[in-house]
């Protein structure tokens, strides 16, 4: 499920919120970025992540810094 996107910065980071879905349910729960690397090969970045009791909404900054991420 796509929940967000983002840009790469000229200084290979990027910075973006997203919202968790409301019909998430709680446990544990895995983020992952994906993109294409600066020698054009897939990346991935994983952000464990726990959703303790149901609710209604939740907004998670996600910051992922890299030197080589790029999408």
């Amino acid at each position: 499920m796509l929940i967000g996107a983002a840009l790469v910065d000229d200084n290979g980071r990027i910075a973006v919120d997203v919202t968790v879905p409301h019909d998430l349910s709680p446990g544990d729960h895995l983020l992952i970025v994906t993109g294409i690397d600066a020698d054009g090969h897939p990346y991935q970045l994983y952000a464990p992540i726990e959703v303790r009791r149901p609710i209604s909404w939740a907004t998670v900054a996600l910051w992922v810094i890299s030197g080589c991420f790029c999408c």
